[in-house]
């Protein structure tokens, strides 16, 4: 989900990626079953050679890990993880923006640029 997969990726954006696994969990407990995934999953990530910097946001609405990355240890790509659960609409809005694209086909570059221009006024 995110800009890449909506194609209104600027040269600053992250990846996005939702985790998707088979739990069911119910809607009072995921919360809490989400801040204990990110925490065991950010762990693991920061003993990884590729891996720059990790920081979790258990807090945040539906709870992410933000990773700095190296790739071939040149690039560096940003990355915002996440577990899919009841509470994430990543995925939905994505299908929801990819048809609004099609359905307004001037609305991907127009988005793109607005996107860049707020960005290098940092707003």
């Amino acid at each position: 989900y995110g800009s890449f997969a909506t194609g209104l990726l600027t040269p600053t954006s992250d990846v996005d990626l939702v985790i998707c696994d088979t739990d069911v969990v119910p809607k009072d407990n995921i919360r809490h079953v989400q801040a204990n995934k990110i925490q065991h999953l950010a762990k693991h990530l920061e003993r990884q050679k590729w891996v720059k910097s990790v920081q979790t946001i258990p807090s945040a609405s539906v709870p992410i890990i933000k990773v700095e990355a190296s790739v071939g240890g040149m690039h560096q790509v940003s990355l915002d993880l996440s577990f899919e659960s009841s509470l994430h609409r990543g995925l939905p809005t994505c299908a929801f923006v990819r048809g609004l694209c099609i359905e307004y086909p001037l609305l991907q570059p127009l988005a793109t640029v607005l996107k860049q221009f707020l960005a290098t006024k940092k707003i």
